[in-house]
């Protein structure tokens, strides 16, 4: 059985589509983050930073190097259509290094497509520590 100890929410900026985060050389095949992808993951940094000085207790613990559960929000600024599975690599990339080691530490993840929100598009990500508790 699994519990939650701890959990840290993040509000990160709403995330590009896989098929623009990435590119390839197709020359050497080599695979690159786009223009695209270094603005995001650049965004969601000064972003991130400011959302983690209020949880003080979670910055002397980062990265994280627990099993961990992941809920990602998502809020579109238009009723445009899109694929969720398409916005999450960028968004678990972006975290990876910073946040946990690596987002192989997951060993449970929740997207939710929310409301369209067209002032405020976001992706609201909560990342909860898993630790092993035997059962009583």
């Amino acid at each position: 059985m699994t519990i939650s100890l701890t959990k840290l929410v993040l509000t990160l900026p709403f995330p590009p589509s896989v098929n623009n985060y990435y590119r390839t050389n197709f020359k050497s095949k080599v695979v690159h983050l786009s223009t695209k992808g270094r603005q995001f993951k650049d965004s969601m940094i000064s972003e991130m930073k400011a959302d983690l000085l209020k949880f003080s207790s979670f910055q002397s613990s980062l990265p994280l190097t627990e099993r961990l559960s992941v809920t990602i929000d998502l809020y579109a600024d238009s009723y445009r259509k899109y694929d969720i599975d398409n916005r999450i690599k960028a968004c678990l990339d972006s975290l990876e290094g910073t946040v946990y080691l690596n987002d192989n530490q997951i060993d449970e993840l929740i997207v939710r497509r929310q409301e369209v929100d067209k002032e405020n598009s976001r992706c609201l990500v909560t990342i909860c520590v898993m630790n092993e508790q035997s059962p009583s």
